[in-house]
């Protein structure tokens, strides 16, 4: 009898085991895994990843690397479409689609964009990148302030674009269109952004559009616009007056051209001064904030790879 009771102990025993037994904290653990392996599958890569950092690095030194024999508006062109490749692929990454009828996920042109070097409009979808950066790239410091502006501009097209899928998620989708352009505002309507730390950090962007951080936004845009006008009035006379002193003729006109240089630098140290003035505030607007902060780990990245 005794000996039926231990074989009884036995076979119960194997059949419940202890919750703290080996076998059972293994189970737990790989049960943890799988639960944390699926919520991670479910944050979509991003540009702030270090990923993406290292590949957009990678490559961009490759997009400067052109023909040291091109100058002027040949070396400008090759650059262009290789940096427009570059960052189409990018965006292909983290989940953007195309331009509807077209190959590219943004517009991108090399053209005037003092006194950033940079610019994103998320009304015509366009990137903007100064020409004459783009022209002193040869040089590895101006090449690392390159890159940098070029991935901060491409974080802003994330943004807005992750903006609209969270605003599909919280049922608001009138308001993609306040974000978006209209073709990007029908692709988000049917990408909504899925919960989890990705969507709180969206949330905190929308920001950007209170009154006070658009009103802020559209003074630093006149400041802007300010400086890039006073610039081309100055580089206008400038050449002006050079001619005039090279014909060495007609010394009042060259008098005439000297004084409305004078001025015209006068008013572009203002239109600067009023654009440093308001520079802190935009830096610290939602958009900014963020975009700085994932641009700025580029920088020792870009800068080890060109040194190479």
């Amino acid at each position: 009898m005794r000996k039926l009771d231990g074989i009884g102990r036995r076979w119960w025993a194997r059949r419940t085991p202890c919750l703290v037994s080996p076998r059972s904290v293994l189970a737990l653990a790989i049960a943890s895994v799988h639960v944390f392996a699926s919520t991670w599958a479910k944050e979509p890569a991003t540009l702030a990843t270090r990923e993406r950092r290292e590949h957009f690095v990678e490559h961009v030194a490759l997009a400067l690397a052109v023909d040291s024999r091109l100058t002027g508006k040949a070396r400008r062109d090759q650059v262009k479409q290789r940096l427009w490749m570059l960052i189409d692929h990018e965006l292909d990454q983290v989940g953007l689609p195309a331009i509807p009828g077209r190959r590219y996920r943004v517009w991108f042109d090399v053209a005037e964009a003092a006194p950033l070097g940079a610019s994103f409009n998320y009304r015509d979808w366009q990137i903007i990148l100064d020409k004459k950066l783009v022209d002193q790239a040869r040089r590895p410091e101006k090449a690392v302030e390159l890159g940098e502006l070029l991935y901060h501009e491409l974080r802003h097209v994330e943004q807005h674009y992750l903006l609209g899928r969270w605003l599909v998620a919280q049922g608001r989708v009138r308001e993609i269109y306040r974000v978006l352009p209209r073709f990007f505002a029908e692709a988000a309507r049917y990408d909504a952004l899925p919960a989890g730390p990705l969507a709180k950090t969206v949330a905190r962007w929308y920001a950007q559009f209170t009154p006070e951080n658009q009103a802020t936004l559209e003074a630093f845009t006149s400041a802007c616009n300010a400086v890039r006008s006073a610039v081309k009035r100055r580089e206008k006379l400038a050449k002006r007056l050079a001619e005039a002193r090279a014909r060495k003729r007609d010394g009042g006109l060259r008098q005439q051209l000297e004084r409305e240089f004078k001025g015209a630098r006068f008013e572009e140290g203002l239109a600067r001064q009023g654009y440093r003035k308001l520079l802190p505030r935009y830096k610290h607007l939602p958009f900014e904030a963020d975009a700085y902060k994932v641009a700025g780990r580029l920088r020792t990245l870009l800068a080890r790879r060109l040194a190479e």
